[in-house]
């Protein structure tokens, strides 16, 4: 059981983002930056411990300084591991802070609870004005493969966005196997993946939401198959959310990307650049 924080702060210097790690605990570890053919900096969040273990208090708090560009990005999936009744739940808590001018592009792999496992995920961004943000999350039902599809026992999601001080975007779920039958159609369904993504840029005007919303709906309606569903909806100001529900992992990251492609061209005018991995 650990109890570990990870700040970092993007910095501005010379025309090039640069990342301060202002502390590291185990089993947190960030490498240095790395520049992407957009000019921004791209870092690597590593789990030394391979992954969440039971009871596991973990803090990752991110700041951009004006017109910081930065994307994060992960290694690998997050493996929630099984926890000793013993043992109190797992939680992640990430803060992100924005200043104007900049762009933060979360970007992580998939969230896996294996069975038996314990976790709370709950994650804060604040927006300043003319602050950027595409966000994305994907869940599956467990480990699949092994057969343990809505094995564990608690997975709770609390996400809130602040733009200007004022929350745009507030998601929070929890799922507990044992208490609900998360294959019903009004749940789960057939689906084992969820994925959510959402884009923001504090002052753009209304009608540049609406537009974003109709050609990423055009877009889910090309992705949405016996074995996919896709859509998209403004949030009260600021931007947009996407959802999917997948049955496998792979039409979960096509759909994300595919997404993640449209806005980066339609709000910020440049390719979206895929992060590269590191292991």
């Amino acid at each position: 059981m650990t109890d570990a924080t990870l700040s970092l702060r993007f910095v501005l210097s010379e025309g090039k983002t640069v990342l301060n790690v202002l502390r590291q605990e185990p089993p947190w570890r960030a490498l240095r930056a790395f520049r992407n053919s957009s000019n921004e900096a791209l870092i690597h969040l590593h789990n030394v411990s391979g992954g969440v273990l039971g009871g596991d208090q973990l803090r990752l708090d991110a700041t951009l300084d004006e017109s910081a560009q930065a994307q994060i990005t992960a290694v690998g999936a997050t493996r929630i591991y099984r926890a000793a009744e013993t043992k109190p739940t797992a939680c992640q808590l990430t803060r992100l802070c924005v200043s104007s001018g900049a762009l933060l592009e979360y970007l992580p792999d998939t969230v896996i609870p294996f069975a038996g496992s314990r976790f709370e995920q709950r994650s804060e961004v604040r927006l300043a004005h003319g602050a950027g943000l595409i966000w994305w999350e994907s869940v599956s039902a467990g480990r699949i493969a092994s057969g343990e599809s809505f094995a564990f026992e608690k997975l709770l999601v609390d996400t809130t966005i602040f733009a200007l001080g004022k929350p745009i975007a507030k998601e929070r779920y929890s799922l507990q196997p044992v208490c609900q039958q998360l294959s019903l159609p009004t749940r789960f369904g057939k689906f084992l993946y969820s994925s959510t993504m959402y884009v923001c840029l504090v002052g753009r005007k209304p009608s540049d939401w609406t537009e974003l919303e109709h050609e990423m709906n055009t877009t889910a309606e090309k992705l949405s198959t016996t074995g996919a569903m896709w859509g998209a909806s403004t949030l009260v100001s600021d931007g947009v959310v996407i959802r999917g529900m997948t049955q496998n992992g792979r039409d979960a990251q096509e759909g994300l990307t595919a997404m993640w492609r449209i806005a980066k061209e339609r709000i910020w005018e440049r390719p979206a650049v895929a992060p590269r991995k590191i292991y």
